[in-house]
């Protein structure tokens, strides 16, 4: 079976000429506040000072020597990395909680497992946060 289509040579076909519609236009009032929220910017809080730069470095060794004294305490570590990803400060401290995490995968059935005494907030953390670092866990054992 074969089609053939045939090109007219004549001008495009005209389509009926389509009634302008006419909108109502509703008269809003400017707003109170102006555009200031929409280019509001604050200069003190753009770039930090030195002395705040400083502070935030000592905060964050401080921050990762808690992770890793914690390395010995899988619940306390657990919760502070929770802790720390809620703040939204997580991306700061990456390798140390990719490494503390990979560590746990590894002990997992020991730490979560049904022979242990473990309650289950700490095993639906721990399973929580190694599924969402990417790691295959079982949800049963």
């Amino acid at each position: 079976m074969s089609v053939f289509l045939q090109a007219s040579s004549g001008s495009p076909p005209h389509k009926a000429a389509l009634p302008d519609i006419v909108r109502r236009s509703s008269n809003y009032h400017p707003c109170v506040w102006g555009d200031h929220f929409l280019a509001y910017n604050t200069p003190g809080h753009a770039t930090p000072d030195g002395d705040t730069v400083q502070k935030m470095e000592v905060l964050k060794k401080e921050v990762r020597k808690m992770l890793m004294e914690a390395a010995h305490f899988p619940r306390e570590q657990l919760k502070l990395i929770n802790d720390i990803q809620r703040l939204g400060v997580a991306y700061h401290f990456q390798a140390e909680i990719d490494a503390a995490l990979g560590r746990m995968k590894d002990s997992y059935h020991e730490l979560c497992g049904t022979e242990s005494k473990i309650d289950l907030q700490f095993v639906a953390l721990c399973f929580r946060l190694l599924r969402q670092h990417g790691y295959n866990v079982s949800s049963g054992n």
